[in-house]
């Protein structure tokens, strides 16, 4: 009834400059790739066609998506949800009213091993020396994971296994800490799984679980925010003169 009858005061955390910025370059990146003439598209953008968007020419990308907010206090500073939200049409290759970021379920691959390293550590099961053998090795059922690049480094330690994003020992590590514990710290650290359920066993390490992309955002906010989880928010202030309405509107936007 309150944002129906109108008349409010709504304060935003957007910050428009950033806005401008994160919609000018998810366009770059998803729409002048695709567009039949992607020099006239970066022009008419005002940004310069350079070899990274000709490299995704051919990489059938339809989308994409953009979240910055503020670590500390949760407040979300750009938002971009779609390559075009503000589109009137729409094709089955590209949906513009979707929102990537808080209605896609997007597996976050490697980008999901900081969670894994952090619950570890964090139990005291592991150090940021913890050495693992980058081998390849069989964990049973037909599980073989291998690196990237397909090669063997012998023996490495936390901190460069993330430096360089390397599988197997992600994968040692998840064996020793647990899929359960990884699943609670990721949910404490504002991570939501798909269904709520993590059935992955072993390949869990290396982000097959599907999440949000904003919620992933959010636990990388807790690390930066030394293990503080910060509740994420586009709104600073609603007024209309009297408290009661404010609260309202304020309970409506966190349903």
């Amino acid at each position: 009834p309150v944002l129906e009858r109108g008349g409010l005061e709504i304060v935003s955390t957007i910050d428009l400059e950033l806005q401008a910025i994160a919609e000018k370059w998810v366009a770059a990146a998803v729409i002048v790739p695709q567009a039949k003439s992607p020099k006239a598209a970066a022009k008419a953008l005002g940004v310069p066609y350079e070899p990274w968007m000709a490299n995704l020419r051919d990489k059938k990308l339809r989308n994409g998506a953009l979240i910055a907010m503020d670590y500390v206090t949760g407040e979300i500073v750009a938002y971009q949800g779609s390559a075009n939200p503000t589109a009137t049409k729409g094709t089955k290759r590209f949906q513009p009213r979707y929102d990537v970021l808080a209605d896609g379920w997007r597996q976050p691959g490697s980008a999901f091993k900081p969670v894994v390293y952090t619950t570890g550590i964090d139990s005291r099961q592991l150090t940021a020396a913890t050495m693992f053998m980058d081998v390849v090795t069989n964990f049973g059922g037909g599980y073989v994971p291998t690196d990237a690049d397909n090669l063997e480094r012998g023996p490495a330690r936390v901190r460069n296994s993330l430096q360089f994003s390397l599988n197997i020992p992600a994968v040692k590590a998840l064996a020793v800490i647990g899929n359960d514990p990884v699943q609670a710290k990721a949910e404490a650290m504002g991570v939501t799984f798909r269904d709520d359920e993590v059935d992955a066993g072993l390949s869990f390490a290396l982000g097959v679980e599907e999440v949000h992309v904003k919620d992933l955002v959010r636990a990388y906010g807790t690390l930066a925010n030394r293990g503080k989880l910060a509740y994420q928010t586009t709104i600073i202030t609603v007024t209309d003169g009297t408290d009661t309405a404010a609260a309202e509107v304020i309970d409506i936007i966190k349903d």
